[in-house]
């Protein structure tokens, strides 16, 4: 690296918005578009950051079963980029949803995306009867979406 560009790193004061599981498709999709456009600094945000090979400018540790660790991730961030792991064997997606809301609240987060399911319940009162759409995992991302925007 030539001395130019190490300047050009130490004075990026571009903000930094971090993005949970930026190792994921969904995740990884949001790292990419971002760094794309140049705008931001990204952070990704992993349990494992040795596994991260992704071109975020960059990586912290966190999980979703860790406040501390989430609100260690988003430490001096603009932004979170967020979604749950449904598929994972830590807590429910409401509370992953909770501990990201509060860890980003604490680190004083300017904007908050929660990426989730639409909620299919409440389309199915509106549209077809019971119990067509029903299901736990949209029912679980539906109840989390509703406490994320009460904050």
């Amino acid at each position: 690296m030539c001395n130019n560009e190490r300047v050009l790193f130490m004075t990026d004061n571009r903000p930094v918005i971090a993005v949970i599981g930026a190792t994921g498709a969904q995740g990884g999709a949001v790292v990419r578009a971002l760094t794309d456009r140049g705008v931001f600094r990204v952070r990704a945000i992993t349990r494992d950051p040795a596994k991260y090979s992704g071109p975020a400018d960059e990586v912290a540790m966190a999980d979703l079963s860790d406040p501390g660790s989430l609100e260690s991730a988003f430490a001096n961030a603009y932004g979170v980029f967020a979604l749950s792991d449904f598929t994972g064997a830590g807590p429910d997606e409401f509370t992953q949803g909770r501990h990201s809301v509060e860890a980003a609240s604490r680190a004083g987060i300017r904007y908050f995306v929660w990426s989730t399911l639409p909620d299919v319940e409440e389309i199915q009162r509106r549209t077809v009867p019971r119990p067509a759409l029903h299901g736990q995992i949209p029912s679980r991302c539906a109840r989390t979406r509703r406490w994320v925007r009460v904050l």
